[in-house]
This record gives structure tokens, sequence and C-alpha cells, in this order.
């Protein structure tokens, strides 16, 4: 421990070096001679063009929260608990999570977190004694391009990969003692799949300026920096095309229905970043 509070103190001491460094090495202009400062006027100096923008500007990032709704095909699912006298699940989920961007002009790179439990009446036995419920959870590496960018409108599509797991959770809806449940631990059981995940989506967002996007250096204003809130909708489809076995604690089961975290999906995103340009 006492190692990495070293390093990050040193870290810390070599960029305020750095930027101090960077900061002195503007040359300082010359005095004029005496004699010529008496006899003519000093010429205006030119005004200095502001710093022309790169592909990569401006540069920042934003941290949001996403709420969304997502379907999930549980036809086989549904099939395989109706063999056991359970009713069928919801197919409409809820989907909550979070994620940041950051972005180097029009490019995009960042990463989500999804939690998905479902919307509606869950799955019982026909006696009522068990319910089974399916939920998932999913995160994803996201790649995207600003195709438009206009006055706080963007339009971008989106690429993501990653992984998630479906899971089925059937307990038993009954009271038992601490003692009981130690006696017969069989009142609940959890099985999950994993899945490989590529997602395909188009955002569109709106992002509402702070007051207000200031120059670092009023004279020539060739860095500017600013921060925003942002408000928008994202659509699209996540495919599955490598899944697991299923599981349970202790081992494989096998003959399982073929589910996953695939599907349609609509999201609601709303955040915060920040901006700037310049070096």
């Amino acid at each position: 421990m006492r190692g990495r509070i070293s390093s990050c103190v040193f870290l810390a001491a070599l960029a305020f070096v750095c930027a101090f460094s960077a900061s002195a090495q503007a040359p300082a202009p010359e005095a004029a001679p005496a004699t010529e400062a008496k006899a003519a006027t000093p010429a205006a100096e030119p005004k200095a063009e502001p710093a022309e923008e790169s592909f990569f500007s401006p540069m920042g990032g934003m941290g949001y929260f996403i709420l969304g709704g997502r379907w999930i095909d549980t036809g086989s699912m549904g099939d395989a608990l109706n063999e056991r006298d359970y009713s069928n699940p919801t197919e409409n989920y809820l989907s909550i999570g979070g994620g940041g961007f950051f972005f180097f002009g029009p490019l995009i790179m960042g990463g989500e977190g999804h939690g998905v439990m479902g919307i509606g009446t869950a799955s019982t036995s026909a006696d009522q004694t068990y319910t089974a419920e399916v939920s998932a959870g999913y995160g994803l590496l996201r790649l995207g391009y600003d195709v438009v960018s206009v006055e706080g409108f963007n339009l971008y599509p989106l690429l993501g990969l990653g992984g998630g797991t479906v899971q089925l959770s059937i307990y038993e809806d009954t009271d038992v003692t601490f003692t009981q449940a130690l006696g017969n631990p069989r009142h609940e059981v959890h099985m999950y799949r994993d899945s490989f995940l590529v997602d395909l989506a188009l955002g569109v967002d709106y992002r509402f300026e702070a007051p207000h996007g200031k120059c670092k250096d009023e004279k020539k204003c060739e860095r500017k920096e600013g921060k925003f809130l942002v408000i928008g909708l994202r659509g699209g489809y996540m495919f599955a095309p490598v899944e697991s076995n299923w599981h349970m604690a202790g081992g494989t089961v096998f003959g399982g229905p073929d589910i996953g975290v695939d599907g349609p999906f609509v999201q609601l995103v709303v955040g915060f970043g920040g901006w700037h340009i310049g070096e």
C-alpha cells in the first residue's frame, strides 16, 4: 500500500512539473532598446489566430443513467414451465443501468452495465406453491460515431460487445425457521446461462449547455470548456451468437430451453458531462 501511495505522489508531482514546465516555455517578449522606444511608437502585435481544431476535438466525457424496456422471447421457457404446470413467464422486461462515454471529436468509446427484471405477473405453479422468475444482467463495451452533431443535437450509431447472463429462479412460497431451512435446503433453486453479446443501436440526444462555455484565455480564446446535461433515446437489437449450457451451483443442467438476453430494446438516457477544446 505504501508503494502505491508513493507511486501516486510521484506521478502527481511529475504531472505538476510537466504542466509548470510547459507554461514556462513560452518566451517572454524581448525589451526594445531605449533609443528605439523613444524614436518610434512600437507597432501593435498582430492578433493571434485561434488554434485550428483537430479531428479529435472537442474531447470530453459523460456519465449517464439508463432506463429501458426490452422484449425477451421466453416461448421455449414457457413450454418447459407449462409441462410442470407453471403459468407462462412474461416477455416484457425493465432494464436499469448506467454507463459512461469518452468522446474524441466524433469518436465515442465507453461501457455500460444493466440489470433486467420482468414486468407483470410472475410464473407460478398450479397450486400457487412455487414461483418461477426470469431475470438477467449484462455488460457492454461500446464504440460509436457522431454522424450528426449540430447545436447540441447528436445522432450516432453504436456497436456493443460484451457478455450477459439469464437466470431462472424457482422458490417455494412458504415461511420456514432457520433450522428447517438447514434441514431441507431445497426451497429455492437458481439456474443460469451465459452469452456473448453483440449489440447494434442508434442513439439520439440533446445536450443542454450549462451557462456558459468559457474561454480559458480571454485574449486568444484558443481553449474552451463547458458542462452539459444530456437527455436522449436509443433503440436497437441485441444478438447472442454464442450461448453456454445451463448451470446451477455444483454442476451443469442439460436440456434447458433456448433463451437469452437477445432481443429488441428501447432506452431513455439521462446524464451529465463536460468537454474542452485545446491542448
